[in-house]
């Protein structure tokens, strides 16, 4: 699970995929929140993962997809 280092809460997060409208996010973000926001574009199904169950990691409300 994520701290409260400066590295734990400043996170850049990077998501190319050409149906993705360009935007810029600026929210509170954790690194727990990366793997299921950078799987969702794909439809990938990260709830599958054990961390994500065990963490109840979810993607980044307000995400733009």
């Amino acid at each position: 699970m994520g701290g409260f280092a400066y590295d734990d809460t400043n996170v850049l997060m990077l998501i190319s995929k050409p149906s993705l409208e360009r935007g810029t996010f600026n929210d509170w973000v954790e690194t727990q929140h990366i793997t299921p926001t950078i799987l969702k574009p794909w439809g990938a199904i990260s709830s599958c993962l054990r961390a994500v169950q065990k963490e109840g990691s979810e993607v980044l409300s307000g995400c733009p997809f």
